[in-house]
């Protein structure tokens, strides 16, 4: 979903560019980071470590992903 112009894209990405390489990274990992700690609040509390960690992979990346990142350690 993209419901944002153009125009406002446009402007948005010339902010980002102004900032510096620190500070972009800085950002991006806070996003990160909310994304995370909100899939973690979503997850039942039920979940023993292990399967909490693989339903924030699953959701942050996708089942195939975990499947291959997980396969090692189910074995």
């Amino acid at each position: 979903m993209n419901d944002t112009s153009p125009e406002i894209e446009q402007i948005q990405f010339e902010m980002m560019q102004k900032l510096g390489s620190a500070k972009r990274i800085e950002l991006a990992s806070e996003m990160y980071m909310a994304a995370r700690e909100s899939i973690i609040a979503s997850l039942p509390s039920r979940l023993s470590d292990q399967d909490r960690r693989t339903a924030l992979i699953e959701r942050m990346y996708g089942k195939e992903f975990a499947d291959d990142f997980f396969k090692e350690r189910r074995k």
